[in-house]
């Protein structure tokens, strides 16, 4: 079909959002086809929709001796697509009902001249979800196109994670410390002694209110005062966990009121006075880390080694400090992935980013050459030279008199990956549920590194969901541990997955409270990880400015967006 002296394939042209008086507030282009041409065929339109007379109707189409207009009104605005005469009519019409859906959505819902303008660039990388090269995508839902536009940050992801096991971590000790308070009370109430005392007020060397005496502070001489010490007159004082000068309310039994020997005792050997610091009020003395582990322990909520192995956990994966170099590049890489209950890969989706970030003014017109792979389709910004790139593998500016802004990243390549084999996953993890007798069930739950890059897995977390009626017994020979009574999840942690450390497994008996031999109850088991080895092998061989070689930065991640098992 001819368009002018260019033959157009049966493909959509163009994706705008108009006024009823023909201004252009957004539009998207799929083909080459100019700027000023498609200004035309959009200021046509209202001068064709009101000739038609049907402007009323929910989807309408016109004809033209070369194009064909799909249009629907959303509130005061049209959405038009424009296609060649030869496309297919009923894939444009669902490609229209696709975009007449993603307009709202990203606008806020309210659609006006101003809410088109301000989120312009969220709806080009939405329309390019839909429509690629001017072939509509499988894409049906919303939900679909959000999961590719959104790019998380692995760095955001491992914060949060971090956030959340400290949260439950002050939560575990502030339920404990609650329980130590109630069972110190009782046990005042049953020996007759006064019910405001702290956790720890039966050491008599804690502090605090209830303690052995009201004050600490022994003298050497009668002739002191509790404030003031003159000349030839030294005090000692018996530091406890805090409190007011000389070891705070409830110190050591040396003295005081309401201690076990007299106000002031005086001390025969001699002492080195030593200030304590102005803490405030302190209920109790505070419990050392190996003791709330100790209390974890005996409940069975972590193993022995939980504490080197929390300590590992605390050592996150930090990412590379920023580079002092001209040029900084970034691949960002998200994966999604599924098994079913019995291991079987139901889907693996690999979408990835190529961002060039000038930093100097000699970086803003670099020319990269790279290494991609036959089986992975990449996708070029519209600015950059596709027919370069698909001859040379060189990423370069369409426009050689233009260039990159500095201190601004570019989005310049996407690529996307989908697949069912499971030789490609980078981590595989299998779950196997027995059940046993009296109700107990025995989990075993083991990974694999894959073997299709050299990754290095970094803050890996299995997440495995375990209702039963007491603390899980579990044998764990890789990482650590950490049982959650409040979401009856088990999270298990290994700060590093390579080649030294390739597999592991634990092993879990919980009782359950019916045994009907259905294990569905330990499903979804989720797994999260980041890692600097990205699923797609791109590598970048040189970067080449007007001047000769540009030095350059490269940064790589892989972050799991959703990974299931069941």
């Amino acid at each position: 079909e001819l368009f002018g002296d260019v033959v157009l394939p049966m493909v959509v042209l163009a994706a705008s959002v108009t006024t009823k008086h023909g201004k252009v507030l957004f539009s998207r282009q799929f083909v080459d086809i100019t700027q000023s041409r498609i200004e035309s065929l959009l200021a046509a339109f209202p001068k064709l929709r009101d000739s038609m007379g049907d402007s009323t109707k929910q989807h309408t189409l016109i004809e033209t001796s070369s194009v064909r207009y799909l249009y629907q009104k959303i509130e005061e605005l049209f959405l038009v697509v424009i296609t060649s005469k030869s496309s297919n009519i009923v894939e444009d019409l669902a490609t229209l009902q696709v975009l007449s859906r993603v307009v709202p959505e990203y606008c806020g819902g309210h659609i006006t001249e101003k809410t088109v303008v301000r989120n312009g660039f969220e709806l080009v990388f939405a329309f390019d979800e839909v429509v690629a090269l001017g072939y509509r995508e499988n894409v049906s839902n919303i939900e679909q196109i959000r999961t590719f536009t959104n790019m998380d940050s692995q760095e955001e992801i491992s914060f949060e994670r971090q956030q959340k096991n400290q949260e439950r971590e002050a939560k575990e000790l502030l339920k404990r410390k609650m329980k130590e308070i109630e069972r110190d009370r009782r046990e005042r109430e049953r020996l007759g002694l006064p019910s405001f005392s702290g956790p720890s007020s039966r050491n008599a060397s804690s502090g605090g209110y209830g303690g052995s005496g009201y004050g600490t502070e022994s003298h050497a001489s009668g002739a002191g005062s509790y404030g003031g010490s003159p000349a030839g007159v030294s005090h000692s004082h018996s530091v406890g966990s805090g409190g007011y000068s000389g070891g705070g309310y409830g110190g050591s039994s040396s003295g005081g009121y309401g201690g076990s020997s007299s106000a002031y005792e005086y001390k025969k050997e001699p002492v080195v006075e030593k200030k304590a610091q102005r803490k405030g009020l302190v209920l109790g003395k505070k419990e050392t880390t190996s003791t709330i582990m100790d209390q974890l322990k005996k409940e069975g909520e972590i193993s022995d080694s939980s504490n080197s192995g929390r300590q590992e956990e605390q050592q996150h994966y930090q990412p590379e400090p920023a580079s002092s170099e001209p040029l900084e590049i970034e691949i960002q890489e998200q994966m999604q992935c599924i098994f079913d209950q019995d291991g079987a890969l139901t889907s693996l989706d690999i979408m990835g980013l190529f961002a060039v970030n000038a930093v100097h003014e000699e970086a803003t017109q670099v020319q990269l050459v790279v290494n991609t792979t036959p089986d992975i389709q990449f996708r070029c910004h519209p600015n950059i030279d596709r027919d370069l790139f698909n001859s040379k593998n060189a990423i370069a500016l369409k426009d050689r008199t233009k260039a990159y802004p500095i201190q601004a990243p570019i989005h310049v390549l996407k690529w996307r990956h989908q697949t069912t084999d499971d030789s490609e996953v980078p981590l595989r993890v299998g779950c196997w549920p027995t059940s046993g007798q009296r109700g107990v069930t025995l989990i075993n739950i083991e990974y694999e590194l894959g073997n299709r890059r050299p990754y290095q897995l970094h803050d890996v977390t299995i997440r495995i969901p375990i209702r039963c009626k007491d603390s899980p017994d579990v044998s764990c020979e890789v990482g650590s541990y950490f049982f959650d009574r409040d979401t009856d999840t088990l999270e298990w942690n290994i700060p590093l997955i390579d080649s030294d450390n390739s597999t592991g497994s634990i092993e879990i008996n919980a009782r359950q409270w019916e045994d009907n031999g259905d294990s569905s109850w330990m499903f979804p088991v989720s797994v999260h990880f980041v890692s600097t080895t990205t699923f797609c092998p791109l590598t970048v061989e040189s970067a080449i400015g007007p001047n000769g070689q540009i030095p350059f930065s490269l940064k790589e991640s892989l972050s799991v967006n959703k990974f299931t098992i069941g």
